[in-house]
């Protein structure tokens, strides 16, 4: 059965191994191992096989290459080394790259898409500014002026005959 593998050099321990320890008179025994080679291993046993897919990191570190789960990409597909930039250099100076980055083009849905959110954005942080900006006005203006609440005055009529 074929097993793939997203890192390239995979290492899986089935069964560790165990030294031997002569005072004891205990032996060696042999653990058991696989190593995934460009992100794909080969595996012809049957008990390997059963242990492998009773492994904790079946599944989520590795698949079987029969059953590939959705969105996990096949180690020979992508490489896990960065893309370098190559730039071409004549007595000391740039003169041009030689794999430049691809521009990224939006669909007019996109766009309209990156322009609601912003706006949603902004209209959020602005309130909230503003909101901020009238407190503190407020209570600045109320530390400069003593602002006294008008007291009820009693207006007396007096009639005359």
């Amino acid at each position: 059965m074929k097993f793939v593998s997203k890192s390239n050099n995979l290492r899986i321990v089935l069964r560790p191994g165990v030294p031997s320890e002569r005072i004891t008179g205990r032996i060696a025994i042999q653990g058991l191992y696989i190593k995934f080679e460009g992100g794909v291993v080969n595996v012809v046993d049957e008990e390997t096989i059963k242990l492998m897919l009773a492994h904790p990191g079946y599944g989520t570190d590795f698949f079987d290459a029969e059953i590939k789960p959705k969105g996990m990409t096949m180690g020979d597909e992508r490489s896990s080394e960065p893309a370098h930039d190559v730039m071409e250099i004549e007595n000391g100076y740039i003169k041009k790259n030689l794999n430049p980055k691809a521009k990224i083009t939006l669909t007019p849905e996109m766009k309209q898409l990156i322009n609601e959110m912003a706006v949603e954005v902004g209209a959020k942080i602005a309130e909230e500014k503003f909101s901020q900006l009238k407190e503190g006005l407020k209570k600045e203006l109320q530390d400069k002026v003593d602002i006294k609440e008008p007291a009820e005055e009693k207006v007396e009529i007096k009639k005359e005959n």
